[in-house]
């Protein structure tokens, strides 16, 4: 029974998100700044820390799962002298010497006790180890020394929402924007926590009093299309987003919106347009990457959506969804062992996102890889004497085949709120049957092993007839 068609399953593709903060501020880690700070130069756009670039929200659905959307790389800024070098050494170490990259950040502060990107890198290192308090440190470290630093502010606003302390990020957010009443950033980034909230007269309201201050601010007008998209007003999302790709056409995030509103109007032609614009401008668009594999995977076109999975992950190791839809394109593409392994890691890291799950026991279920571990003997008693029976280790490897089928479709079964008719129910149903069958074969195959065997000892241990006498010879004759 084949249940991964080709190219996939797409009910259980998981899409990007449509919400970030507006504008989609900084990155990754930053280089340090001489002299002046600028913060035009290197927080346009907001890093989120533990992915690399920005990070999954909790999702508001059980298989469209909202993440933060992404961030440009950041430009080097001039430096001098060896702090420079150690700045430019620990951002190429970033990536996959974090640890070293502390280090490097952390001689930095012993020469320049007052860098506050350098404390901001260190929560971005943290954050992205998943040392929480330490990244929340750096981050505070940060603002201590530049309260009207941008980047810090919403990354820790957003470790806050990862932590479920949302009441402490929109405190944040509110401060910050009393603080510093210029700094529109702050408000903008406020209005979108209340469109999450779904308070979105409330954010309506406020951004039309930017508009009031800055009739081209593209943050607001992004953010009065989150709130129309929100209220299903698609066409009038539209016609936002196209406004604020006009007014700033250094942003990508107005064409992954777009992206978003046209699948909502079923235009998957204008939609994939639209996204492929977004990675024109920032490649380094993780959720673009995803959204736009999922449309393309849609279209069959699985080999060109891998890529874009791939990419997704790349600028986001932690990106689950992304991830998740990278082991299913492999999975369509035949390649089962690296798909296993994706969802294997997946579950190990995500063990209450349960489509990893899902996933993994249907290729149990269709027998594309085999289960790790012992086969173990099934509860059932197995003379020694017969445990390597060909037949018998046959009956137990399908036994654990569809055991593992049934553990993982039914973890996700049990956790998620499916209809009765769920496909996903059925091949429950399947995977017990059959791995109760090959508990009732393995009963009847032990016992014509084990008679098989005493035969054969039975003929081994009876006693041999005597041997007949020999005819006696006959006389010679003549």
């Amino acid at each position: 029974m084949k249940h991964i068609t080709s190219p996939i399953s797409f009910g259980l593709l998981v899409l990007g998100t449509l919400f970030c903060f507006a504008g989609c501020p900084n990155n990754s880690v930053l280089k340090q700044n001489s002299g002046s700070d600028s913060t035009e130069k290197v927080s346009s756009s907001v890093a989120d820390a533990s992915a690399g670039t920005s990070a999954a929200t909790p999702p508001e659905k059980k298989v469209v799962v909202e993440a933060s959307a992404p961030p440009p790389r950041p430009r080097p800024v001039a430096t001098g002298g060896s702090v420079e070098e150690q700045f430019e050494q620990a951002v190429k170490l970033a990536s996959t010497q974090p640890a070293d990259a502390i280090k490097l950040l952390q001689e930095v502060l012993s020469k320049q006790p007052r860098s506050h990107q350098a404390w901001y890198n260190i929560g971005v290192l943290y954050d992205r180890m998943g040392n929480m308090p330490s990244a929340e440190n750096g981050y505070n470290k940060a603002l201590e020394i530049k309260p009207n630093y941008f980047p810090a502010v919403i990354n820790l606003t957003r470790l806050y929402r990862r932590q479920k302390r949302d009441g402490q990020a929109t405190l944040l957010l509110q401060r910050k924007a009393s603080q510093f009443p210029k700094e529109l950033r702050y408000r903008n980034a406020l209005i979108h926590t209340y469109i999450r909230k779904g308070q979105l007269a409330q954010a309506e309201q406020m951004a039309r009093a930017i508009q009031k201050k800055d009739e081209k601010n593209a943050e607001a007008i992004i953010n009065l299309g989150l709130v129309w998209y929100k209220q299903a007003k698609y066409e009038l999302a539209r016609t936002a987003f196209n406004i604020a790709s006009e007014t700033n056409t250094k942003l990508a995030t107005p064409h992954y919106y777009l992206g978003q509103t046209y699948t909502k109007l079923k235009d998957q032609v204008a939609a994939i347009d639209s996204l492929k614009k977004a990675l024109t401008i920032q490649d380094a668009y993780p959720e673009a990457h995803n959204l736009l594999g999922v449309l393309l995977m849609k279209q069959g076109k699985v080999k060109e959506a891998r890529g874009h999975f791939e990419k997704a992950v790349k600028f986001m190791p932690r990106y689950w969804e992304a991830r998740l839809n990278l082991g299913n394109a492999l999975a369509a593409l035949q390649n089962y062992k690296e798909a296993s392994a994706i969802y294997q890691k997946l579950i190990q890291s995500f063990p209450y996102k349960t489509l990893a799950h899902y996933h993994l026991g249907i290729l149990y279920l269709d027998k594309k890889v085999k289960p790790q571990g012992t086969r173990g003997t099934s509860g059932y008693v197995i003379p020694a004497a017969i445990q390597g029976s060909k037949r018998i280790l046959k009956r137990l490897d399908l036994i654990a085949q569809y055991n593992a089928a049934a553990t993982y479709i039914g973890a996700y079964v049990n956790r998620a709120s499916l209809p009765a008719d769920a496909p996903a129910r059925s091949y429950l149903e399947d995977a017990v049957k059959k791995r109760d069958k090959e508990k009732k074969r393995l009963q009847r195959t032990i016992k014509r092993e084990l008679k098989r065997y005493l035969r054969k000892a039975n003929k081994r241990t009876a006693p041999r007839p005597a041997p007949r006498p020999a005819p006696a010879a006959k006389p010679a004759t003549r």
